[in-house]
């Protein structure tokens, strides 16, 4: 009864007001509600990528306006995208790594590119579109990936980088550093002819390097029809 308001807007696929909501329920700590829209959607039959594209990012970008406008603070932020992330990861449970179309996957956050909600929703449409994923999460130091890829069997790796205010992966100061790592990346992934992928709107801070990169996204959509 409490979520009956919450359910038929599931059904009438209602998306701009469940990403509402869900911005709301998620600064309040309302776990319960968080959860009843995030897997009411997955059981209603919703791909994934139309929750990433249509209710997350919408959230996100809820919670990003009224951190610029001063309503929240940046902890109430964090708190926010880490209860969602929380109940988005969930999905990943329904499509456990196995055989499926026989390819691996490596989703990398940027070592300063705090928020992993990006990396974990490209996650959850490699997933459920047949992709064995290995997910480094947040803070993940590049390194050695040659090593790992070769181990691991990678055939594509992906990288998100977001524009939020806690994305410090693409503030003035590690923009060097970040420019120099896809640099690495691309000219990794040219040797050992891997796929990658770049996602996320943080990519137009690096115009010298965007040209060099041919497979991008912004939305996940986009990313199921690059795969």
């Amino acid at each position: 009864l409490q979520h009956k308001r919450v359910y038929e807007l599931i059904n009438k696929k209602k998306y701009s007001e469940l990403a509402e909501i869900l911005a709301d329920s998620s600064l309040e700590s309302n776990e319960m509600t968080v959860s009843t829209i995030v897997h009411g959607l997955y059981m209603k039959g919703i791909k994934t990528s139309v929750i990433c594209d249509e209710i997350i990012e919408p959230t996100s970008m809820i919670v990003e306006n009224a951190l610029s406008q001063k309503y929240i603070s940046h902890v109430e932020a964090f708190i926010s995208r880490k209860l969602i992330t929380r109940y988005v990861e969930a999905l990943n449970q329904n499509k456990p790594n196995g055989s499926f179309n026989g390819k691996t996957a490596l989703c990398i956050n940027f070592e300063e590119n705090l928020p992993d909600l990006g990396v974990v929703m490209s996650e959850i449409v490699l997933r459920h579109n047949g992709y064995n994923v290995l997910n480094t999460g947040s803070h993940a130091e590049l390194g050695s990936l040659q090593e790992v890829i070769k181990k691991r069997k990678i055939d594509l790796l992906l990288f998100y980088l977001c524009d939020m205010q806690c994305c410090m992966a693409t503030v003035q100061d590690n923009l060097l550093k970040t420019g120099e790592q896809v640099k690495e990346i691309v000219g990794l992934a040219y040797k050992l002819k891997v796929n990658v992928i770049f996602g996320g709107s943080g990519i137009k801070f690096l115009p010298d390097i965007s040209s060099q990169i041919s497979n991008t996204f912004n939305k996940y959509s986009e990313l199921e029809k690059i795969i």
